[in-house]
């Protein structure tokens, strides 16, 4: 399982504590999956995810579109069930 890690995110709505799910390739596009850690803490975890860039002070997110977010999500799901095999698996 991966080390959970938190970042902030700059949003149009100020600054954004978020975890970070997963950071991941597919077909050479980088992408990102986060929870807001307001969320989590509420007891929600919708997962966002974004296409991003790695900048100098950083790294710039950058929306998808429907059919990028569908991709970018089977693979999210691929890799976290992935995981959850190799722990079972780890586990027995």
């Amino acid at each position: 399982m991966m080390e959970e890690e938190t970042i902030i995110l700059d949003t149009p709505d100020g600054q954004v504590e978020v975890n970070v799910v997963a950071a991941y390739a597919v077909d050479d596009t980088d992408y990102i999956a986060v929870v807001p850690t307001a969320m989590l803490e509420k007891g929600e975890a919708e997962v966002l995810i974004y296409r991003y860039k790695e900048i100098d002070d950083g790294i710039e997110l950058l929306d998808l579109t429907d059919e990028e977010f569908e991709s970018a999500k089977t693979a999210l799901e691929q890799i976290l069930a992935e995981e959850e095999e190799e722990a079972a698996e780890n586990d027995a």
